[in-house]
């Protein structure tokens, strides 16, 4: 706990965090690194204790899964073969 303002925080509330959306839930769980039934908070503090507390870098990475998700990990017709992921994907295997 600190103080700020005169009043205590949790310094969790105010570190940088990362929004959990069906497109990082199908990524990590169709790598592995989840198995896809955890709810939203325990996606997201596992992404946060994973990457860097930054906020640019957390908001470039959910743009990059966004973008790997439109153009390769789609919910209906994935593009397995030609995804630069394939390599660690269980759901590709």
């Amino acid at each position: 706990m600190f103080l700020l303002l005169g009043a205590r925080c949790d310094p969790q509330r105010w570190w940088p965090t990362f929004v959990v959306d069906a497109c990082s839930r199908r990524i990590v769980s169709r790598l592995g690194v989840l198995n896809g039934s955890e709810g939203y908070e325990a996606i997201r503090t596992r992404l946060l204790n994973a990457l860097p507390h930054e906020v640019p870098f957390g908001n470039e990475y959910h743009a990059l899964l966004g973008t790997l998700t439109r153009s390769h990990c789609r919910k209906q017709r994935p593009a397995c073969a030609t995804c630069p992921l394939q390599q660690f994907c269980l759901f590709a295997a």
